[in-house]
């Protein structure tokens, strides 16, 4: 997938280098993540995994916060940046709490 994705950006006449299929095929993977433990939430409601999940429990996971660390993971993995990518996914957010996710996604995309 990456592959078709390389020619695809290389092809269109748009910057974005290495940046957006790396994205791409990580938020990709970080979706397919997410809606496999939606999946399983909607199967197994009473496992001790979900016992924080409260009312609906589709709304507990949510597959684009999935996508979106899967995309700091996989950027992470290729480009070696840390700081500055938390820093762009923050920034993507707004939102403080998803920090330490993406922070622990970074270093583990860095180290393997």
């Amino acid at each position: 997938m990456k592959v078709v994705l390389n020619f695809i950006t290389f092809g269109v006449k748009v910057p974005g280098g290495i940046f957006i299929p790396t994205m791409v095929a990580g938020a990709v993977f970080g979706r397919m993540v997410g809606l496999g433990v939606q999946w399983l939430i909607v199967k197994y409601p009473e496992h001790q995994v979900f016992a924080v999940c409260e009312g609906d429990s589709m709304d507990c996971i949510i597959p684009g916060l999935y996508a979106m660390i899967g995309a700091a993971a996989c950027l992470s993995g290729v480009t070696r940046m840390t700081v500055s990518l938390v820093v762009i996914m923050f920034e993507l957010t707004g939102a403080m709490t998803y920090s330490l996710p993406i922070m622990m996604a970074v270093m583990m995309g860095k180290f393997v």
